[in-house]
């Protein structure tokens, strides 16, 4: 019985995925998902990866300890990849992905407060990555938020995206494209 019934949840949520626009592609669904987490590259390629943790996912990539940069990095070099897979590639690539995102997310302290929140809704995770060009850094920026939807779409994602990034260009211009700041002496 709990076979069917897992199966019927997995239908539903492939179904909910599909009507939110999201590329199916390589897809694989875990109907018990605790929070979803979207990787988002608003300047370089637009483009959006999705990946979602259940308790297991969470309690075993607990146990990874990696320095936050490394991890940050090769979360970039991981993306790069993700973004030019094809075919089954796909998978593998969102696999991969998946699982240093959630290694990323657990040392977050948005996760922290994502966690504190009393759970009336549905768990989102969103990770922005900035790439700035002139000190070829790439930096994570991550917020969370609960919501009603069970799954974002990628235009609310990138909606939500925007007021952090306005933010960010203020707070934090270094995360970004500017040309780097040289002082003229007279």
């Amino acid at each position: 019985m709990d076979d069917i019934q897992a199966y019927r949840a997995k239908k539903k949520l492939k179904k909910m995925l599909s009507n939110k626009s999201w590329n199916l592609e390589g897809f694989h669904a875990k109907s018990d998902l605790v929070v979803n987490a979207y990787l988002y590259d608003p300047f370089d390629t637009g483009e959006v990866a999705l990946a979602g943790f259940t308790e297991q996912d969470i309690s075993r990539l607990k146990q990874i300890k990696e320095p936050i940069e490394a991890v940050c990095g090769a979360v970039d070099q991981q993306f790069k990849r993700y973004v030019m897979a094809a075919g089954a590639q796909i998978r593998k690539r969102i696999e991969e992905l998946g699982i240093l995102m959630c290694i990323y997310m657990l040392n977050t302290a948005s996760y922290q407060t994502l966690c504190a929140k009393e759970k009336t809704g549905h768990r989102h995770f969103i990770i922005l990555l900035y790439r700035n060009r002139h000190t070829n850094v790439c930096t994570l920026r991550p917020f969370s938020l609960v919501s009603q939807e069970a799954i974002l779409d990628v235009e609310m994602i990138k909606q939500y995206a925007q007021s952090v990034i306005a933010r960010d260009e203020v707070a934090n211009p270094s995360y970004f494209n500017a040309s780097p700041v040289v002082p003229i002496r007279r």
